[in-house]
Parts: structure tokens; C-alpha cells; sequence
């Protein structure tokens, strides 16, 4: 695949376009985490910065696989088109549809880790309360 023809040329651009997609399901994997989980500047920086290494290797694998490791333009505006494609159709809809099951999802799981919280803790203390009774009438039968 040195010489592209037009065609070689329409598939490949269309196989970079689908690259660019998995590009894009791998950046909403970060954002949704983000809506999940609340971090700080350091761990959005972690975070991008493994994006960044995780989009390069997909890019280079690609290109690999497309042109025999050759970066051309014409992939490289694919893989771009690809992961804006996805980004400005479906990753709008991702996130906000993690934002509403983290609104309906929460409670429900906050008020479970409560109630197993409560539960704990009661046979915690009645464990507690059946070892000091056994120690009081050991100390009594020995005295």
C-alpha cells in the first residue's frame, strides 16, 4: 500500500475515521470518570496525561495498520474527523447521561451504605457486648 489508489484512499480514510471513533470512546471513558468520581487538578492531569499517551498509540497503531506505519495527512485528518464525529454526536449524550444516573443511582447507593453502616455497627457492638459479658462472669467465677 506504498502507492494509494482513489479508492485504497476512500477505505483508508474511512478506517481512520473509525480509529479516530475509538479515540473518542476512550476520551469519554475519562470524562464520564470524571463526572463520577470528583478529583483535583492532579488527578485530571494523570488522567490527560494518559489520554494523551493512550491516543498516541492508538494513532501509531493505526497508521501501522493503514499505511504500513507512514503518517499521512489524509489518515491523520481521519483519525481527527473520527474522534470530532464522536465527540459532537454520541460524547455529548454520554455524559449527560452519566450526570442523570449519578442523580438517580446516588441516593439509592448512599442510603445502602448507610443501612450496611447501621448494620455493622450493631453486631459490632453486640459482639462487643457479649465478649465483656463473658469476661465479667469469668472474673465473677474466678473471684
Amino acid at each position: 500500500m506504498w502507492l494509494f489508489l482513489e479508492v485504497q484512499r476512500g477505505l483508508a480514510f474511512l478506517d481512520a475515521c473509525a480509529w479516530g471513533f475509538a479515540i473518542g470512546l476512550i476520551y469519554d471513558v475519562f470524562r464520564i470518570s470524571r463526572v463520577i468520581y470528583a478529583g483535583g487538578k492532579i488527578k485530571q492531569f494523570f488522567e490527560d496525561f494518559l489520554f494523551c499517551i493512550m491516543a498516541a498509540c492508538v494513532f501509531t497503531v493505526c497508521c501501522f495498520n493503514i499505511s504500513l506505519g507512514i503518517v499521512r495527512m489524509f489518515i491523520a485528518f481521519g483519525v481527527l474527523f473520527g474522534f470530532f464525529v464522536y465527540r459532537f454526536t454520541l460524547g455529548i449524550f454520554s455524559v449527560k447521561l452519566a450526570k442523570l444516573l449519578k442523580a438517580l443511582i446516588l441516593p439509592h447507593l448512599l442510603s445502602l451504605k448507610n443501612g450496611i453502616r447501621r448494620t455493622c455497627f450493631k453486631i459490632g457492638a453486640n459482639l462487643y457486648t457479649n465478649r465483656c459479658k463473658k469476661k465479667i462472669l469469668n472474673f465473677t467465677k474466678n473471684v
